[in-house]
């Protein structure tokens, strides 16, 4: 037998196995993270005769992707056991062996963290609020939600009920009175608004849309404004909304032949903003394509390899709101970026250096709930986020 008639047999045997083992467990279609959890051994092996299927055909291009758009078609789930498919074409990631921490792990209550990591944590934070104290600089730390603590509706019904008590759950009541300002928490309001009908989030990606974005940038600046008085309280309910076409980073992940693509509605002020990044480009175009999510290539390596972003408003108030952020930054920067003259927006959980360097206004440190535990003592070497 040819070696290319023995690929073929096994890609037929993988996908039968895969398509019994989905019945064995359920009517409605579930990914094989949750098998292998089920049925123990037997599973695990399962996992690796395909783990050496794809490594038999990863040469074999047309194998891999008749693979992938079996898992597709047939099971309904991507070829990758970090996607969970959810309701009304909605994914997400599905374990810890997502690229951006845990995720569903973490929702089911199985990412906890110890004391030492509360500990270290809580710590890191505090010590980075008094050096601020010290240099008369407000500090605020702002979580997003992870798309299923905000959306938890469009999960498949076996997994809504696994909610258990999230890792922020354990790690933000350690420093709400330790700060000088608690931390704020964005997950109450994105999920009341999702639970009043309003899409927060892509479909097929792990980020909020510009409506969410909006909705947390209305929040950061409400509690920006209680720490400096100039700051103006954004209010993008007037504000007309227009479509684009997006793709989302989850789908893209099993490299299938399949239009997703999704039709989302953006919030857009109702004139163009003045906010330039440092080599002139505004930072929005005109007319319909009036699409303001910025693209990761403006954060250009900086000092300590600090992918960094500077915007200018000159109709700003006077000084520097200096974020560090993840990849949730890209869709609030826009609006962020308009409150002060400038806005420098550094791809890193922390730098001393250059909090010392920049002397700013504000310090506005944003993560999302997946990423809460990438943080470090001050004056270590600066965590880069994926």
């Amino acid at each position: 037998m040819s070696s290319r008639a023995t690929i073929s047999g096994l890609a037929i045997a993988v996908l039968f196995m895969g398509i019994l083992l989905s019945l064995l467990v359920t009517h409605e279609r579930r990914p094989f993270y949750l098998v292998r959890e089920r049925y123990g051994k037997w599973a695990q092996s399962f996992d690796e005769v395909e783990r050496r299927f794809r490594k038999g055909i990863s040469l074999t291009q047309p194998l891999v992707q008749l693979y992938n758009q079996g898992r597709w078609t047939v099971l309904g789930e991507m070829p990758y056991p970090v996607v969970l498919p959810g309701r009304d074409g909605y994914l997400f990631y599905a374990s810890e062996e997502a690229k951006d921490g845990p995720s569903m792990t973490d929702w089911r209550g199985q990412a906890l963290p110890d004391q030492a990591e509360i500990t270290r944590w809580s710590e890191a934070l505090i010590a980075r609020d008094h050096r601020l104290a010290e240099l008369g600089i407000p500090y605020l730390v702002a979580m997003a939600p992870n798309k299923q603590t905000a959306m938890p509706q469009w999960l498949p019904r076996w997994v809504q009920h696994q909610e258990g008590r999230h890792r922020a759950d354990v790690l933000l009541p350690t420093v709400a009175d330790r700060l000088r300002t608690p931390p704020l928490d964005l997950r109450p309001l994105l999920r009341a608004e999702s639970d009043a009908g309003r899409e927060t989030f892509f479909r097929t990606d792990s980020h909020w849309n510009l409506e969410g974005a909006a909705l947390a940038a209305e929040a950061i600046t409400r509690r920006m404004a209680a720490l400096d008085r100039r700051v103006p309280v954004l209010d993008t309910r007037g504000w007309e909304r227009v479509s684009s076409s997006y793709q989302g980073d989850i789908l893209k992940l099993g490299h299938l032949r399949v239009d997703r693509s999704e039709t989302v509605l953006q919030p857009v002020p109702p004139r163009t903003l003045p906010g330039r990044t440092p080599d002139g480009r505004p930072i929005l175009a005109g007319g319909v394509d009036r699409v303001f999510y910025l693209p990761v290539e403006l954060w250009q390596a900086q000092d300590e390899g600090i992918k960094t972003l500077v915007l200018t408003n000159p109709e700003g108030i006077d000084g520097t709101l200096l974020v560090f952020h993840d990849s949730f930054g890209t869709g609030v920067m826009p609006f962020l970026g308009q409150i002060y003259r400038t806005t420098i927006a550094c791809w890193s959980p922390w730098s001393q250096k250059v909090v010392e360097q920049t002397r700013p206004a504000m310090v506005l440190q944003l993560t999302v709930e997946r990423y809460l535990h990438y943080i470090r003592r001050s004056g270590e070497k600066p965590e880069t986020h994926p």
